[in-house]
């Protein structure tokens, strides 16, 4: 590598090789603060953190635009090294595989036509190296599906997106879905079809005695897991002996787990419950599912809807075509087919959003099926009605075969059992259902 001395003697500008320097001094200085931390204030801690948070995204920026540097002029096919990043590695010596890559990733998007947005949002500070290797990533994703779009325009809506407070890798990945659930047909629903596929359960015992659970879901099925868990896994509101509140001991992730217990505690409950019928928690997931006015005001205009509010339900818009995407209280992004599937079993509440995120207008929930009607669905149709299927009443949902949008009650006369699979395949393919010597006959919409 070339040092401090010998940038100097090949006539490297005074500023740059003295900056090097003063960068390579810090760092050993640094190791010498840890004994002295504790005669700063609570303000000096703060003001410290958050001075050494700009030191290192400065650092990351400075070794990305090396790294270009090194790239472009050979220096790193020169090398030994195998790729960019593993030069990145050999350099930086205590820089992570991960870390290295987002820089080399970066570095040599930096080289390309179409590219200097990226260079003056990471330069400048206002977006991470990581997350900027994250919107390169995900922008590449959507671009085949904007034949008309410019690649700077697209990774330019990425990185704003990044350049947020409150900036994520989720978030990002987010603004994916949304673009392929609003210009990408029905490629959102393939894909997630065919990551549930790919979907388990698996444990493993570890030597602490504890026992691990790996669980792989797709999007919608995540979602509906988050929002149950997430409704149980607050902290408790307790008191002490004294009458003051008492802060729960318990980490987020220990409040997740027992959360977890307590919906499965539900459902052993509501098997051994007669009245439950098998089919169900009785308190079902509510999901909150979002859209802003503009946007929805705009796909009302392309599909020629008369009515502008979300208040009719969330299956009307999405008949219509008004609603291609929805966005869960929780950030999750479901295609206009997976939040038609959600409302069957999972209370629906449509929301729309102002510009400055307040809620302009609260649709109704969707009226779920009562405990009595599942003690009737487990006797008249004993399991799954889908022909050949032979899944019990416990593994169904309580299946809207006319939907309750299109003025389909609640009642036993329009609820059919549908296992999981078949609950998929009915509104996958629209299938619908008519009562024929005391079963339901499935069969193509007329």
């Amino acid at each position: 590598m070339t040092t401090v001395v010998e940038m100097r003697e090949q006539g490297a500008p005074a500023d740059v090789w003295g900056l090097l320097e003063r960068a390579r001094e810090l760092a050993p200085a640094l190791e010498t603060v840890r004994p002295h931390l504790w005669r700063l204030g609570e303000g000096d801690l703060a003001g410290a953190v958050e001075a050494l948070g700009d030191l290192v995204r400065a650092a990351e920026a400075a070794m990305t635009g090396l790294t270009a540097e090194a790239v472009g002029r050979g220096t790193v096919q020169a090398s030994r090294a195998a790729s960019p990043a593993d030069w990145v590695r050999r350099q930086g010596g205590v820089v992570e595989p991960g870390r290295a890559r987002s820089v080399a990733v970066v570095a040599e998007a930096s080289l390309e036509p179409g590219t200097a947005s990226l260079q003056q949002a990471v330069w400048g500070g206002g977006v991470s190296v990581d997350h900027a290797a994250v919107a390169l990533e995900e922008s590449a994703k959507v671009l085949p599906l904007l034949p008309g779009a410019d690649r700077s325009e697209v990774l330019g809506h990425y990185l704003v997106r990044a350049s947020a407070a409150d900036a994520s890798r989720r978030e990002l990945r987010r603004l994916t879905r949304e673009i392929m659930a609003r210009y990408g047909d029905d490629r959102l629903d393939d894909l997630d079809a065919r990551a549930k596929e790919c979907s388990g359960l698996t444990e493993r015992a570890l030597p602490t005695g504890l026992v691990r659970f790996q669980l792989d879901l797709n999007q919608p099925d995540a979602a509906r897991v988050r929002a149950a868990v997430d409704g149980l896994s607050g902290p408790r509101s307790e008191r002490g002996s004294d009458g003051e509140p008492v802060r729960d001991p318990r980490s987020p992730a220990r409040r997740r787990a027992d959360a977890l217990l307590e919906l499965v505690e539900r459902a052993q409950a509501a098997d051994d419950d007669p009245t439950a019928g098998g089919c169900g928690l009785s308190g079902s997931t509510t999901l909150v599912v979002t859209m802003t006015a503009e946007g929805l005001a705009e796909r009302l205009r392309e599909v020629g809807a008369r009515r502008t509010g979300w208040a009719r339900g969330v299956e009307e818009l999405t008949d219509d075509g008004a609603v291609t995407f929805g966005v869960t209280s929780l950030g999750d992004v479901l295609t206009a087919a997976q939040l038609r599937q959600a409302a069957c079993d999972a209370g629906i509440v449509p929301m729309v959003l102002g510009a400055d995120g307040t809620p302009l207008e609260t649709g109704r929930a969707k009226r779920l099926a009562t405990d009595a009607q599942r003690a009737t669905l487990l006797v008249r149709d004993g399991g799954c009605t889908f022909p050949g299927c032979t899944r019990p009443p416990g593994w169904c949902h309580a299946h809207h075969v006319r939907h309750w949008a299109d003025g389909g009650p609640t009642d036993v006369d329009n609820l059919a059992l549908l296992c999981e699979r078949h609950h998929t395949v009915v509104h996958r393919d629209g299938l619908t259902a008519r009562r024929v010597d005391g079963r339901w006959e499935w069969e193509e919409p007329p």
